[in-house]
């Protein structure tokens, strides 16, 4: 997390969107290792694609409330910020449900990883559709 924070800071200096970057390829980069962790029957590419996924997650976590900062109107921040934190407690606990209604149908884990791996790649392509507030997307205005 304090990697994928420094690299934003210094990001942002020079691109206005470098702190949504940072979690964006942060996620496409962990889906796939996330994938292959869950496709493999070798013991040390599933550790060594589970670490790399989650150094590529703490990218992301590291950089949750300064794109809230630059993308929401400062009087809904802390409102922003909470309804992000409700809807992530929210689904993580929906989906504990579910990873274990499709254990209990007979679906493997590794399926359910996969799917997860997926959704993972293709968040971290939506956070590049991000658009700062003031529109600029080119240079980070002082």
């Amino acid at each position: 997390m304090i990697t994928g924070g420094i690299i934003a800071d210094r990001w942002s200096r020079k691109h206005i969107k470098g702190r949504i970057f940072v979690p964006a390829i942060g996620f496409a980069i962990g889906g796939p290792f996330l994938f292959l962790m869950a496709s493999t029957d070798i013991f040390l590419i599933a550790v060594s694609s589970i670490t790399v996924f989650g150094l590529a997650k703490g990218f992301h976590d590291a950089n949750f409330m300064p794109i809230i900062c630059q993308t929401v109107d400062e009087r809904y921040q802390a409102t922003g910020y909470g309804l992000m934190s409700l809807f992530s407690v929210i689904s993580g606990g929906i989906m504990i449900y579910v990873g274990g209604a499709l254990k209990d149908a007979g679906i493997s884990l590794s399926v359910v990883f996969q799917i997860a791996a997926i959704g993972v790649f293709l968040s971290g392509l939506m956070l590049f559709l991000i658009k700062p507030r003031n529109g600029n997307t080119d240079l980070k205005v002082s």
